[in-house]
């Protein structure tokens, strides 16, 4: 998985999967988010178009508070712009850069 933000512990991607049609259509644009805590791995997909909203069926483990969390990170407008500058990249097969945010 492609990491192109780690806020925290969490860490903001997309898996190269991602690149496929599905039923013939792209998915809107979204990422995914892991954290890893005490050898265990959570996983979420979380939409960024037409909303930043979590998908309630790829919610993983993750607490509503995390998960609200997730997104007030994902509002941010540097961590926003970052993110949907590595996600351009990633469907243009350039390098997509990482950046760790505090």
């Amino acid at each position: 998985m492609p990491k192109i933000v780690e806020y925290g512990k969490f860490v903001y991607g997309i898996f190269s999967a991602d690149k496929r049609k599905v039923r013939g259509k792209s998915e809107p644009k979204h990422v995914h988010v892991l954290s890893k805590k005490k050898g265990r791995v959570k996983f979420a997909k979380i939409w960024l178009e037409p909303e930043i909203k979590v998908d309630d069926i790829h919610k993983g483990d993750f607490t509503e508070q995390e998960l609200n969390k997730i997104i007030k990170i994902l509002e941010k407008e540097d961590v926003k712009e970052f993110i949907d500058e590595g996600l351009a990249n990633f469907y243009n097969d350039l390098k997509v850069k990482f950046k760790k945010f505090k």
